[in-house]
């Protein structure tokens, strides 16, 4: 499992290059283990290694904003989200079978789709493995906005 996800805020810990102990937000991970970042004034997305970034906020995924690759749970059940379409409520998943086993064969296959509000109403829940959270720095708002260089705020 990758150790930062799409969304994910982290700094530049690579002493080589221009963005060195600034912003990057994450927009993909790549086949070999490294992540495609972007900085606020970066124009070309670049690659860096899990050990080359510090994590600083990790995107709370919400049954809104799953994409492809999560996975949610209902009761002691899992589903792979295999497709994604729309937004919101109304955002449609593709789910995968049902499996106990979260290396089964039974997550490639195509069960049906959902919307977001669906999956609300019948309970289920985002898997998160605890080892996401292994590497969370804590950071207030204030120092938050000095490191990206502008007011933001959290939503919840």
């Amino acid at each position: 499992m990758s150790k930062f996800k799409k969304g994910d805020l982290v700094v530049d810990l690579c002493k080589a290059s221009e963005y060195y102990n600034k912003i990057l937000k994450i927009y993909s991970d790549n086949e070999d283990g490294s992540y495609q970042c972007m900085a606020n004034d970066s124009i070309n997305p670049f690659s860096r290694t899990k050990n080359e970034l510090r994590l600083i906020i990790s995107m709370n995924k919400t049954l809104e904003t799953l994409e492809v690759g999560d996975i949610v749970v209902e009761g002691a059940t899992f589903q792979k989200i295999l497709t994604v379409q729309g937004e919101g409520e109304l955002r449609v998943y593709g789910l995968s079978d049902v499996s106990t086993d979260l290396t089964s064969d039974k997550l490639k296959k195509y069960n049906g789709s959902y919307t977001a509000f669906e999956l609300k109403e019948d309970e289920y829940n985002i898997y998160q493995p605890s080892e996401l959270t292994e590497d969370v720095e804590e950071i207030t708002m204030p120092q938050l906005c000095k490191e990206l260089g502008r007011e933001v705020k959290i939503k919840k």
